[in-house]
C-alpha cells in the first residue's frame, strides 16, 4: 500500500527534509512545504517554487494538525504567523494539491497525452494507458466499465473531484474519466492524488476502506 508520504519511491539524490510535526524525514517533493507572506500568512508552496525559509509536513491530518498548532511554527518560515487552525490548515493544502493535479491534467491535454472522456479512457486502457483518473460521481456504468478494463491490465484506477472539477482542467462543462498516457505525467497526477488520500486518512480510520479503494490502492504500488 502507497501513502503521499512515501518514501520508497524516491529519486535519486532527492534533497532530504524533516517534518515540522511527526520529525521524519523524507524527499522534499513528498512533502508539503508552508512558507510566510509578507502579510504574515502562511501560504502553501507546492510545487516548491517559492524562495525564502519554509517549513515541512506531511501529507497526513496527524501532521497537519500538529504543525497548525505548533509553535515553532513560526520559528521555521522566519517570522510569526497568523493562527491558522489545522481544519484551516488542511484546506489550503488540499486547495493547493487539487489545484496541481488539475494542471498536470491541463497540461497532459495539452501534449495530447490525454484521452479525455469515459469512451476515450476505455479505449485508452485497451491500449496499454498508465493511469485513469475517475470522477466521484461518474455513473456506475462507467466506473463498471473502467474498473474491468483496468482489472484486466493492471492499470491504476483513481479517483479525482466530480465531473465539473475534473472537466476543469479540460475547459469542459463536464468529463466523467481521463486516460493519462505519458509514464511521467501518470505518476506526478498519481502523486498529488496520493497526497490528498493521505488527508482523509484519519478520517477513515474507524471503518474498513472500500472494495475499490483497496483495488485501486493495490495497482498503484
Amino acid at each position: 500500500m502507497s501513502t503521499g508520504t512515501d518514501t520508497r519511491r524516491g529519486r535519486k539524490n532527492e534533497p532530504q527534509r524533516t517534518c515540522v510535526a511527526c520529525r521524519r524525514k523524507a524527499d522534499q517533493r513528498l512533502l508539503v512545504r508552508l512558507v510566510r507572506s509578507p502579510e504574515g500568512e502562511v501560504l502553501v508552496d507546492h510545487p516548491h517554487r517559492l524562495g525564502g525559509r519554509g517549513a515541512y509536513v506531511c501529507s497526513s491530518m496527524s501532521c497537519v494538525t500538529r504543525a497548525a498548532k505548533g509553535r515553532h511554527l513560526s520559528q521555521l518560515v522566519g517570522g510569526p504567523v497568523a493562527p491558522l487552525d489545522p481544519a484551516a490548515l488542511k484546506a489550503l493544502i488540499t486547495d493547493r494539491i487539487e489545484r496541481r493535479v488539475v494542471e498536470l491534467l491541463a497540461a497532459a491535454s495539452r501534449s495530447r497525452k490525454a484521452a479525455i472522456g469515459a469512451d476515450a479512457a476505455a479505449q485508452s486502457l485497451r491500449a496499454g494507458c498508465r493511469l485513469v483518473v475517475v470522477a466521484t460521481d461518474a455513473s456506475p456504468r462507467v466506473r463498471r466499465d473502467i474498473d474491468d478494463l483496468a482489472l484486466r491490465s493492471g492499470t491504476a484506477v483513481l479517483e479525482f473531484g466530480d465531473r465539473s472539477q475534473l472537466g476543469s482542467a479540460f475547459g469542459r462543462s463536464v468529463v466523467a474519466a481521463v486516460a493519462v498516457t505519458d509514464d511521467g505525467l501518470a505518476e506526478a497526477v498519481r502523486h498529488e492524488l496520493e497526497m490528498l488520500r493521505g488527508l482523509t486518512l484519519a478520517q477513515q480510520r474507524k471503518s474498513e476502506p472500500s472494495q475499490r479503494d483497496r483495488t485501486a490502492l493495490e495497482r498503484a504500488t
